[in-house]
């Protein structure tokens, strides 16, 4: 299970979109590992075959090398250009941006959460309720509306801090004439506004 972290916003079409970075899939993080442990074996096995001679002998000193006799400049060289890829290579993968995920999608006349693969979306005037609730020992964003007469709540799945979130969400419920400035910068401020009561509320609190 992912950890949780705190929603990012910002506007777009139209829209104040709440974000979280997309979570590694198991499968592409293993198939990573398998060829970063391949390929720096075989660095490490490159460097010591050719380092000593290189150091010891000088870079013109001869080395067998499958295509015969060569100067070990040239397998090592090769080395070192190995290991420089494999280092760039797990540093990006380490602080590579990763793919957004969108949580919650605000605009004056809708309210749309993740609730599975995709958004799903609801008119304001059909929320009865916004809330944190607590699920399966996990707090998550909860909005109640009417389906066929009777109320049915959704949840927000995703990794992301539910208390931030949910309190952004129930400001533009309670407060429709916030509602309009949803998608314009003025929408932003009212968001970042609520955000930081909730951070100081959480400190005061702590």
């Amino acid at each position: 299970m992912s950890r949780p972290r705190p929603a990012t916003w910002r506007t777009q079409y139209g829209a104040l979109l709440a974000e979280t970075p997309a979570p590694r899939r198991v499968r592409d993080v293993a198939l990573y590992a398998v060829a970063a442990l391949a390929f720096g074996t075989l660095t490490v096995f490159v460097l010591q075959y050719a380092g000593p001679t290189f150091f010891n002998e000088g870079p013109t000193a001869p080395i067998q090398s499958r295509r015969g006799t060569v100067p070990v400049w040239l397998p090592f060289s090769v080395g070192v250009l190995m290991a420089i890829v494999f280092g760039g290579g797990v540093l990006a993968s380490l602080f590579s941006s990763r793919p957004k995920v969108v949580l919650a999608r605000l605009t004056p006349d809708t309210v749309a959460i993740l609730t599975g693969d995709t958004l799903s979306s609801l008119p304001w005037s059909d929320v009865v309720d916004v809330r944190a609730e607590l699920v399966d020992g996990r707090e998550l964003l909860a909005i109640t509306v009417p389906v066929e007469g009777e109320p049915t709540t959704l949840h927000l799945v995703g990794p992301v801090e539910t208390y931030p979130l949910m309190a952004v969400v129930h400001h533009f419920w309670r407060n429709p004439s916030d509602r309009a400035t949803l998608g314009r910068r003025a929408g932003d401020r009212t968001a970042q506004r609520v955000l930081t009561a909730v951070a100081a509320a959480i400190t005061i609190a702590g």
